[in-house]
């Protein structure tokens, strides 16, 4: 049922405030039934896709999907759950970019992260390294 309801809000464009709540409400609901075990697991299975079709800043909303809720703002997830070290697993905070820690080499940590990869307007999820200095937070559930 909520399927035929989402597939109608698309294919009609309804766009009351009604209808955005719903729309929230079923993407909430298809969230958390992610069965990966663990969110890197999850962001490693979105490697070359684009979950969200967004086309331009949605490194954050790619977060809040593979944790099941949270805010479509990168830097927002500094303050998300509690801080924890750099190590696979955490989420890694930049200003304007989020991911998942995937390994931490030396002074060097690789993120998987949506919004990477690709053309601008045409990006995907992909792993990219970048310098321990460029994070402001690492934090986990």
């Amino acid at each position: 049922m909520r399927v035929m309801i989402a597939a109608a809000i698309l294919a009609f464009g309804l766009t009351t405030t009604a209808h955005a709540d719903l729309r929230y409400y079923i993407d909430h609901d298809v969230l958390r039934k992610n069965d990966a075990p663990t969110l890197l697991h999850r962001a490693m299975r979105d490697i070359g896709r684009n979950p969200t079709g967004w086309s331009h800043r949605w490194c954050g909303r790619q977060m809040a999907m593979w944790v099941g809720g949270g805010s479509n703002l990168a830097r927002e997830w500094a303050r998300y759950g509690k801080a924890t070290a750099p190590k696979p697993g955490a989420i890694g905070v930049m200003n304007g970019h989020v991911g998942i820690v995937k390994e931490v080499q030396g002074n060097r940590v690789i993120l998987v992260s949506g919004n990477h990869s690709g053309k601008s307007g045409n990006r995907k999820v992909g792993i990219g390294s970048y310098s321990m200095s460029r994070f402001i937070a690492f934090r986990e559930p």
